[in-house]
């Protein structure tokens, strides 16, 4: 999706009235769903293939930060650290170089 197709700017009016308004009227998590949702269809809209890679670094992110605030264990804390960063630096090497 270019930045000056019309459908860009459609999307991005629907994103920012899909988060101002849930967030004013007091719910901010269906205010960040919204952006989350809108943000999976405008990478999606390019290629779905880079969509499900992106959805799968962050899951793979996401779990690595929750072994690292969930384990006691320095040493295991900063294994965890590792894995997570080094799955994303592995994913950014290989598909944008």
């Amino acid at each position: 999706m270019a930045f000056d197709s019309i459908i860009f700017w459609i999307l991005a009016v629907i994103s920012l009235m899909a988060w101002w308004l849930p967030w004013k009227l007091g719910f901010p998590k269906v205010a960040r769903g919204f952006l989350l949702g809108l943000s999976l269809v405008f990478y999606g809209w390019w290629s779905l293939a880079y969509l499900l890679l992106m959805v799968a670094v962050v899951l793979w992110s996401y779990h690595w930060a929750l072994c690292v605030d969930e384990e006691w264990r320095a040493d295991t804390r900063r294994s965890a650290l590792r894995m997570g960063i080094l799955g994303s630096l592995f994913c950014l090497a290989v598909f944008k170089y």
